[in-house]
């Protein structure tokens, strides 16, 4: 279900503190490690790990995911994480008005360049960069999450040619089926700014095939209104949004561009959280 629809019909919105206390009675807070023995993994998804393990006090055995999506731990004392997704969507009216400053945009920035720096350094692809995969904590840490996608590059396999991840922020060459390496993450990270600008990816009011088609015969996305936007911003997205996968900057490169220099700080995303719904 396209996000779109999703929140045409939601439920009520909570807001983070409503959520945080709800919560409180629903987790224990202590370390499971404790409390159970014989862990064994029995299975793990694109969204987490599941695990059967026996309770020391009764002997009994029960399951229990570990999940890197959620929005609250179950350990130690900060209650965290909310999609950056959650923030970009939540003004409820039509025009989807994004919440974020341009520094608190090249602070989340900043945050997912470091890591696709690693990844990419690593010889692994993430695929399906986009908001509703970055966590932001309760003290304003950015994390990069999601690793369903991932496909690993080496010097005997260089290069990818499947068609992996969510049609909106898809490179050209990547629903091209040409072949495609760590700069595919770059071009979805340029859709991403679009979004937290505009509030949602360009092309979002299309049919996913419809905007496949668009983003491999067209030319580069925009801004909705540029103008608007300063120029280190601009500059950005043209290093980003280049249809040659080949010409297109690097995570490590763009962590050197000057529109980072203004990031804001963690304290001014925790924040954008403490007013955000959750849903």
């Amino acid at each position: 279900m396209r996000r779109q629809q999703f929140h045409q019909h939601r439920r009520p919105a909570m807001t983070s503190e409503q959520f945080r206390t709800t919560l409180e009675l629903l987790v224990n807070r202590t370390d499971p490690r404790k409390d159970y023995c014989e862990l064994a993994k029995i299975g793990e998804g694109s969204t987490g790990v599941v695990y059967l393990a026996k309770e020391i006090a009764t002997g009994k055995k029960s399951c229990g995911e570990e999940d890197e999506h959620s929005e609250a731990a179950t350990q130690g004392t900060t209650l965290q994480r909310g999609l950056l997704q959650a923030v970009i969507f939540a003004q409820p009216c039509l025009l989807r008005i994004a919440n974020l400053s341009e520094p608190q945009i090249a602070a989340v920035l900043r945050s997912c360049l470091k890591a696709l720096d690693y990844l990419h350094s690593k010889g692994v692809i993430h695929r399906d960069i986009k908001s509703d995969s970055i966590l932001l904590s309760r003290d304003g840490k950015v994390k990069l999450s999601d690793f369903g996608f991932c496909a690993r590059v080496s010097s005997d396999h260089p290069r990818r040619k499947s068609l992996v991840g969510t049609p909106y922020w898809m490179a050209p060459e990547v629903i091209k089926r040409q072949s495609y390496g760590a700069e595919v993450d770059i071009w979805s990270l340029g859709i991403m700014v679009i979004e937290m600008v505009d509030g949602e990816p360009p092309l979002f009011h299309c049919r996913p095939t419809e905007a496949m088609q668009f983003i491999r015969d067209h030319s580069n996305p925009s801004l909705r209104h540029p103008e608007k936007a300063s120029p280190l911003l601009l500059d950005f997205l043209s290093k980003a949004l280049v249809r040659d996968g080949e010409q297109r900057s690097t995570a490590r490169k763009l962590l050197r561009h000057p529109f980072l220099k203004q990031a804001a700080s963690p304290s001014s995303l925790a924040q954008l959280l403490r007013t955000v719904p959750l849903f």
